[in-house]
Order: C-alpha cells, then sequence, then structure tokens
C-alpha cells in the first residue's frame, strides 16, 4: 500500500516538472517539525468504521489514488466537496465541533454500507501557519486515511498548531 502512495506522488512529482501542473507533492517534502512545540498533531484510533465495506483490491488501489489528492487546502472545505477516483470518492461528510471535518471513502453507485475508510480532523490543526506545518498536518491527515483502509478503523487527528 504504501509502495502505491510513493509511486503516486512520483508519477505526480514528474506531471509538475514536466507541465507545471499545481499538485501538492507536499509529503515528499515534509521536513521533520516533530520538536516544533507550535504544531502537536495525534492520531488516535476510533474502532471499526460504521456502515464498513470490504472493499476488493481495485477499490483499495482507487482509494489509495484519491487520497494521494487530497492537498491541504482541500481538508476544511465544507460538503458537497468529493475527490474521485473510478470505483471510489473521497467526499467530506461534514463540519462537527470546534471547526472539525469528518471525511469518508466510499464505494461509489452503492447504497447501504460503502465505507471503506473514514477519519476526522480536528479543526485546531487548520490555523498552521506556515507552509512546511500545513504540509506536515496535510501529510499526517492523509496517513490517517491510509491507517483507517488498512485497519477497517475510523482515525481520529488532532492536535493544535499555530
Amino acid at each position: 500500500m504504501k509502495r502505491i502512495i510513493r509511486v503516486t506522488l512520483a508519477i505526480l512529482f514528474a506531471l509538475v516538472m514536466t507541465f507545471g501542473l499545481k499538485v501538492s507533492t507536499a509529503s515528499a517534502q515534509v521536513p521533520n517539525l516533530k520538536n516544533d512545540p507550535n504544531c502537536n498533531v495525534n492520531l488516535t484510533d476510533k474502532g471499526p468504521i460504521k456502515n464498513y465495506y470490504q472493499p476488493m483490491q481495485n477499490m483499495r488501489k482507487d482509494a489509495s489514488n484519491v487520497i494521494a489528492k487530497l492537498n491541504y487546502a482541500d481538508i476544511y472545505r465544507l460538503p458537497p466537496f468529493r475527490l474521485t477516483e473510478k470505483t471510489v470518492r473521497l467526499d467530506v461528510q461534514g463540519k462537527y465541533g470546534d471547526n472539525g471535518r469528518n471525511w469518508q471513502v466510499q464505494v461509489n453507485n452503492m447504497s447501504g454500507n460503502s465505507t471503506i475508510a473514514h477519519a476526522n480532523i480536528a479543526g485546531s490543526l487548520e490555523s498552521a501557519s506556515t507552509i512546511d506545518r500545513q504540509r506536515l498536518v496535510e501529510r499526517k491527515f492523509r496517513d490517517a486515511l491510509v491507517k483507517s483502509l488498512d485497519s477497517e478503523h475510523s482515525q481520529l487527528l488532532e492536535g493544535n498548531c499555530k
């Protein structure tokens, strides 16, 4: 799974270099901010995904690809914002609490149980004030979605990033 994401990011980087496309390749360039006292990001497993659907291999690949498309500017959008990739879609389901967002990867054209990954991100991470901090939040949130896809558990990304 991680190899697929790395390959996808390499392809995106090649497109940027070749065509000057505006896509995020931030995860390949994220600095180590572990010692930054103004940006603490924590991931918590929140248990099994509600309305879970066991994805086929092609859906997992599509999910990894659509997660790789997500960038910091998208994370705090309001519904009905959506990114799609063949068999799946990644969309913001809603806003909660302190301006947090609820994101799900769902199988297209399926009613009932269709969620294959789910993560919430706290609103306190929206205030990341530097590009490096924004890239960290972006990468950690994509990591949360990938972990959800792999573990079949919902994830919560929270913390404080000024």
